[in-house]
């Protein structure tokens, strides 16, 4: 095993807040991250026992709703127990799904990986990251003022809140927060807005962007057509967010739960891998060039408990808990054959999908709605977009 000091040149000191990332296997990496955020929102939940167990209490806006219409039902759910189980058990689902240990992101670990099959990855891979944020727009748009729901008069604030973390998700995704509060121009007379800077926000695909200019890619050579893997990917993601087919509960899942634990840990995983590979191959990558990686490894604890609590406003029973996990499942079973299509282009070798691994029965797909959504879908997008476009849509 190599020492991570030897990582340090040429891309400078690990950016990570695991300290010997490139010691640990995929696995272990995977379990490092579990335990953290079991304990990151253990400590939110014993601070919230010492000042009160409804959750109600830390939402002024929520407290003054309730006040107007009492909702036993909606207090119920946000009692810090009920919140607390709802967490334990989506987690543990989605933590313990083979998608997060996947062989590419295994042998991406090891450092098993050229600085050449870095870069059909990065071109590959970018097409998920130009994509993935949209759904969250989707989401949000699910929720407002008419929205037919059972808790009356609060439907309204819930939905308010629910968009307010929404929001929080797409302003760091897209950079906005900075770019549109900028200031006019100083000039004679009246003001002048800077439209440069309203379009320069450092979004998320802006950052990938740095990653394959320093891998050597043009701007002419960063966008390639989808393979059918990633295409379905992005295409379940948004039918699930935004498809009336799937209600409100879960197209917000589908974007939070089934999305906020996982990243940190396989964008870890691939991290590692970058390190070694630049490390054997000389290959010049700074911190900005990996911000990209690392800004998404510090689990951002704010915004998976924020997502967490606006589950919670819609979490009735045990026949919601088990339409998320659901919903979690399809997502999880595309992101795998996503990943699967990946390391077959990349490294030239089989891998099996989903439908070959050997699944516990929670994760089996019984839900057939996504089967046609989808087929309406693929003959949807621009044929250009995806390689092979006629077999990508004849396939099922």
């Amino acid at each position: 095993m190599i020492s991570p000091s030897a990582y340090l040149e040429p891309l400078g000191p690990i950016d990570h807040p695991l300290e010997n990332l490139c010691e640990m296997s995929a696995e272990e990496i995977l379990a490092a991250y579990r335990v953290s955020q079991l304990s990151d929102v253990e400590a939110t939940f014993r601070r919230l026992r010492r000042d009160g167990r409804d959750l109600s209490r830390e939402i002024e806006l929520l407290q003054h709703y309730l006040l107007a219409y009492p909702a036993e039902n909606v207090q119920r759910r946000l009692r810090v127990d009920a919140v607390e189980q709802l967490f334990y058990r989506m987690h543990t689902h989605v933590m313990a799904h083979p998608v997060w240990v996947h062989p590419f992101f295994a042998r991406v670990a090891e450092g098993n990986i050229t600085a050449e099959q870095l870069a059909v990855f990065a071109r590959q891979y970018f097409n998920q990251v130009k994509n993935t944020r949209q759904c969250v727009a989707l989401a949000l748009g699910r929720f407002h003022t008419m929205l037919n729901r059972p808790d009356g008069e609060l439907n309204t604030i819930l939905s308010e809140l629910t968009q307010m973390v929404l929001a929080g998700l797409l302003s760091d995704e897209y950079g906005t927060g900075e770019a549109h509060a900028c200031k006019a121009l100083q000039s004679v007379g009246a003001p002048v807005v800077d439209i440069g800077r309203l379009f320069a926000p450092v979004t998320h695909p802006a950052l990938y962007r740095r990653f394959l200019a320093a891998l050597g890619a043009n701007v002419g050579e960063y966008d390639v057509p989808m393979l059918h893997g990633v295409a379905d990917n992005v295409l379940v993601q948004r039918i699930v967010a935004g498809d009336p087919a799937y209600d409100e509960l879960e197209a917000l899942a589908s974007v939070g739960l089934g999305m906020e634990w996982g990243v940190p840990a396989f964008f870890s995983m691939i991290m590692a891998g970058i390190y070694k590979v630049a490390a054997q191959e000389g290959l010049a990558l700074d911190a900005r060039a990996m911000e990209i990686w690392s800004s998404h490894v510090r689990q951002d604890v704010e915004h998976a408990i924020a997502v967490l609590i606006a589950t919670s406003f819609y979490v009735s029973d045990d026949v919601d808990v088990k339409r998320i996990e659901g919903v979690t499942n399809v997502l999880m079973a595309y992101r795998y054959d996503m990943m699967s299509d990946i390391y077959r282009e990349v490294f030239g070798e089989p891998c099996d999908e989903i439908s070959k691994v050997a699944l516990d029965a929670c994760y089996a797909l019984h839900d057939p709605r996504i089967v046609p959504l989808l087929s309406v879908a693929r003959q949807r997008v621009r044929p250009q977009s995806v390689r092979g476009y006629g077999g990508y849509v004849a396939s099922r």
